[in-house]
């Protein structure tokens, strides 16, 4: 890659949301969001409410 498409690269953004509450009319909330330069790119579910399977980060 060009020294321009590195820059570029290293200008990049990676976050981590844990507990994204998204509705304030039914208080949902995602457990955990992924966002790249502010935008979310992935959404998870770290629970399974049918079998109380849960997974709990430190």
């Amino acid at each position: 890659m060009n020294p321009e498409g590195w820059e570029l690269y290293d200008r990049n953004v990676l976050s981590v949301t844990r507990q994204l509450h998204y509705s304030d009319r039914h208080g949902n909330s995602l457990d955990m969001v992924l966002f790249l330069n502010g935008l979310p790119i992935i959404t998870a579910e770290l629970k399974n409410p049918l079998s109380g399977q849960t997974v709990e980060i430190a």
